[in-house]
């Protein structure tokens, strides 16, 4: 093949795809990259370069609630756990009872809220941590 035909890819195609692609690729700065894979996982590479051409190269994916349970001790589990439960099992009985659309919002805010439990826990536990 010709070095000068540009017609055919480097490459063959791969299996991830670029969403975004953020910063500078060259000189001094942080360059923040999303992939997705063909099945839909989200990764991020953080591309960080100092003044001396050094590359410090960061592979993130995403964080669920397996995760944050992963960090939890068991009571702290079992009581999002529950207080989950307790949101879902209230929010059937208010879908079922009344179609406001205001209730809805709010219940839609209280399940937010619950899904955040997990998060506060972590970081308040650290805190504590970090004070002692």
């Amino acid at each position: 093949m010709n070095q000068t035909d540009t017609s055919l890819p480097l490459t063959p195609d791969g299996n991830l795809t670029l969403v975004d692609d953020i910063g500078p690729s060259t000189g001094a700065g942080q360059q923040f990259i999303t992939i997705v894979t063909k099945s839909g996982n989200y990764f991020y590479l953080i591309i960080d370069r100092n003044d001396k051409g050094e590359e410090n190269v960061h592979l993130l994916n995403l964080v669920d609630e397996a995760d944050l349970f992963a960090l939890m001790d068991e009571d702290q589990v079992k009581a999002f756990q529950t207080a989950q439960d307790a949101a879902n099992a209230y929010s059937a009985e208010i879908l079922a009872k009344n179609k406001c659309p205001s209730v809805l919002k709010t219940l839609h805010k209280l399940i937010d809220a619950v899904r955040d439990i997990p998060a506060k826990v972590v970081s308040r536990d650290k805190q504590r941590e970090q004070s002692r």
